[in-house]
């Protein structure tokens, strides 16, 4: 079997996977998010050549791969290629110029040759990008959720339950290197302080429910792993914990949540997509889809459970 890894430098899931498969098919690689003077790239009719440190990737690697893994690690906005230029102006530019080729070139191979399965399409990267899109499906097509709404205002909040959730309509959450936008739960005094008030930047609020667990579904070419994840910390973010905190074990999906899941993917044309969920209240709630979703913070190194559901579920699936 011949694999072709599209992923960012600094992605852990993506290489462990590489990691557990080297030895068992061919594994071809072209690394995102890296300097510009380790990438020499042309294309120039049909022909297509990109180095990265030596190592050569052709057209022929996506003709004849068996499966391209199009994987962006947290779904951010970044460039295809970092720009060593010291001008600010000048460095934006070409950035923009790098990632325009590249995002062009994956498009073209991707309408040009049927034969690869691609996890997942790049012409569908800016609805994986997209959360509350998905969410919006999601919540047609039947999921249950905790009551959410968007809005930069908190005039209706006043009506909803006694703690209401905020966090980024953006799968890219990040601020700036040092900031954050955290799920953050608000009391009842913040939403009194900002009722009525107009906020600059729109948020995802939603109804807080204290879950009994969580669990967390990999969706890949028609499989599925979901895992269950215990904890007796208070917490709003499960992954602001300590990973030592957390219990991780294999769980059963209701056939209810499989088909739904199914479905969905199904509908989007999605190979790849990860579903959180809470329990409470002898209902599983949906919280988040996220069809680039990571499972490098909830296995251990000597332990890689999802990572070895993936690589195997690669080698097997067509």
């Amino acid at each position: 079997m011949k694999l072709l890894f599209i992923h960012d430098i600094d992605d852990h899931n993506i290489q462990r996977v590489i990691s557990i498969l080297e030895g068992k098919c061919s594994i071809k690689q072209i690394v995102l998010n890296t300097i510009d003077n380790e990438t020499i790239i042309t294309h120039k009719k049909e022909r297509l050549q990109i180095i990265q440190n030596g190592k050569l990737i052709t057209q022929n690697d996506f003709i004849y791969a068996d499966k391209i893994i199009f994987f962006r690690w947290r779904m951010k906005q970044k460039s295809f290629i970092r720009s060593s230029l010291k001008n600010k102006y000048e460095k934006e530019f070409a950035e923009r110029e790098w990632s325009s080729l590249l995002w062009g070139i994956f498009l073209h191979m991707e309408d040009k040759f049927k034969n690869p399965v691609w996890i997942n399409k790049p012409h569908k990267y800016f609805n994986l990008y997209n959360k509350y899109h998905l969410l919006c499906i999601a919540r047609d097509l039947g999921f249950k959720f905790p009551v959410w709404f968007v809005s930069n205002s908190f005039a209706s909040l006043e009506r909803n339950s006694k703690s209401i959730i905020t966090k980024s309509i953006s799968s890219d959450e990040q601020i700036n290197n040092n900031l954050v936008f955290h799920t953050t739960k608000l009391d009842r005094i913040i939403i009194k302080q900002y009722n009525n008030k107009i906020i600059s930047c729109p948020s995802f609020l939603q109804q807080y429910i204290k879950p009994s667990f969580e669990i967390r579904t990999y969706y890949l070419l028609g499989k599925m792993l979901t895992i269950k994840l215990e904890t007796e910390l208070e917490h709003i973010d499960i992954r602001d914990l300590e990973k030592k905190e957390i219990r991780v074990e294999i769980y059963k999906l209701p056939s209810l949540l499989n088909k739904l899941i199914k479905k969905f993917c199904v509908k989007e044309d999605f190979s790849y997509c990860s579903f959180d969920f809470i329990f409470a209240n002898n209902n599983f709630y949906l919280l988040d889809v996220t069809p680039n979703g990571s499972w490098f913070f909830y296995e251990g190194i000597n332990n890689p459970i999802i990572s070895s559901w993936f690589a195997q579920t690669l080698i097997k699936c067509s």
